[in-house]
């Protein structure tokens, strides 16, 4: 998963539009600085576990299995 819910963003159910709403009015409701620190935590968890270097190695293990 790219997101982790409730620090890095918010996930809601798929095609539905009232969880799309309460996610939204979720993230409004959010002040300045928790919008910022989710973005510093977002980015560090990208970082850390979508590193090109990591992917690569980590597709290379499977394949070689």
């Amino acid at each position: 998963e790219a997101v982790v819910d409730g620090q890095t963003g918010i996930l809601f159910e798929a095609k539905s539009s009232s969880a799309l709403i309460e996610a939204i009015e979720r993230f409004l409701s959010l002040t300045l600085e928790e919008r910022k620190q989710a973005g510093v935590l977002q980015r560090a968890y990208i970082e850390e576990w979508f590193d090109k270097q990591k992917v690569v190695q980590v597709t290379m293990n499977k394949l070689l299995e």
